[in-house]
């Protein structure tokens, strides 16, 4: 791949290292920045999950450098690199933690009736196997809304720690996800309800 750099002299070890890879520069790389990958990646509180700290960091590292580095080659010099390495890293971690133990199986009922409380016209179509319901529902989502889940109902992290997991500027931001993800548990819900009807029906 041709390097054309677009960050200027700002992040200079980046450039070199993006520009020619070498192991001296790669050396460069990781000894100015491999504390904040580190922070990162101890940042995710790990709940009975198999993999240790220094696994996640090894990951987080091999997550920058696949496919020819290519989220270092998505930084557009926005805001500070080490804040977008920061930011980076931490959703990765925090995406493969979610992966490690999916919600659906994992999770108990307590976190999950804040959930439900959000739609309570979906809940009472369901009458019984509820919660149920919306586990299945939960474990069909993409890995972005199970992340988004889990930072909000099961973490219960505050919307100034959402923005910065997810990059986000603004509150309405958290708040319209909320809206988009409840609606698509109660979409998913139905849907599956309709199957089991039609199953049934059979």
């Amino acid at each position: 791949m041709n390097f054309r750099p677009h960050i200027g002299m700002k992040e200079p070890i980046l450039n070199e290292f993006l520009k020619k890879g070498s192991r001296e520069n790669a050396r460069r790389f990781f000894e100015e920045y491999g504390g904040m990958i580190k922070h990162a990646v101890n940042s995710i509180a790990i709940r009975n999950h198999v993999q240790t700290k220094e696994d996640l960091f090894m990951d987080a590292v091999a997550h920058i450098l696949k496919d020819d580095m290519r989220v270092l080659r998505l930084y557009k010099g926005k805001s500070k690199f080490s804040t977008y390495l920061y930011t980076v890293c931490r959703r990765h971690v925090m995406a493969q933690t979610v992966n490690e133990n999916r919600l659906s199986s994992k999770i108990s009922d307590v976190p999950l009736d804040s959930i439900a409380a959000e739609m309570p016209d979906v809940m009472c179509e369901r009458d019984g196997g509820a919660i149920q319901a919306l586990k299945d529902a939960i474990s069909v989502c993409d890995e972005n809304t199970q992340l988004f889940i889990k930072a909000m109902y099961f973490d219960k992290k505050p919307c100034n720690e959402i923005m910065k997991l997810f990059g986000w500027n603004s509150e309405n931001t958290v708040y319209s996800k909320k809206n988009k993800t409840i609606a698509k548990l109660k979409k998913q819900i139905r849907r599956n309800l309709l199957v089991e009807i039609t199953e049934n029906a059979r």
